[in-house]
């Protein structure tokens, strides 16, 4: 007897497509720092540097806060005080939203403002200050002028910021704001201390 066996080909099961690899979650805060110029409304010219830290809050909206240093430079009076050599150093510290306007893979345009703490020094280069601090090393003394009159108000801030998206990063901003004193001064008017701030700062993307 011949038995022939006849064998049925079967066709496989198509395989379920390969799960879609995850999208990590991006980084939510971002951080800027560049120098800056601060022209004063009493025509003074200051230069310091500017550190920025936010924290995205929605996907447009990020809240955070500004530190403005500016760098001291001498003034030609002492605004009633014993100066023989008097200079003044702008300073603030601003809690801020940046608001995006508009955000490609290129670039990124944010509405910036901010309220907080501004500062005004009067110091006397001609009096030298000594300050230890004391560290893990041991005491680190410094000398600085002596601070002889501070101004301390509220100032408001807005401005626009501009990022260009340099690959991955870190990524290059230019912002552009109006700071703004509130309240008397211990010396001068205000609106003399009261500036514009240019920063041309390098940021870590919020994806960094």
């Amino acid at each position: 007897m011949l038995l022939v066996r006849v064998c049925r080909a079967q066709t496989p099961a198509p395989l379920p497509p390969d799960p879609a690899p995850p999208t990590p979650a991006p980084a939510r805060t971002v951080l800027l720092v560049g120098p800056s110029v601060l022209a004063a409304g009493d025509g003074r010219t200051y230069f310091g540097a500017d550190w920025a830290m936010a924290r995205l809050v929605s996907p447009r909206l990020a809240l955070g806060f500004t530190l403005s240093i500016g760098g001291r430079r001498a003034v030609d009076t002492a605004y009633g005080f014993r100066a023989t050599a008097p200079a003044v150093g702008l300073y603030s510290l601003v809690a801020s939203s940046r608001y995006a306007l508009a955000n490609t893979t290129r670039c990124r345009v944010e509405l910036l403002n901010g309220l907080g703490y501004g500062a005004v020094g009067l110091f006397d280069r001609d009096r030298m200050g000594t300050t230890t601090t004391y560290t893990r090393n041991g005491p680190v003394t410094s000398t600085q002028p002596v601070r002889v009159a501070l101004n301390e108000q509220w100032l408001v801030e807005a401005g626009m910021a501009f990022t260009a998206k340099l690959g991955r990063g870190p990524w290059l901003t230019a912002q552009l704001s109006r700071r703004q004193l509130l309240g008397g001064q211990t010396f001068g008017p205000s609106a003399g201390f009261s500036h514009w701030a240019g920063t041309l700062g390098v940021g870590l993307p919020y994806n960094w």
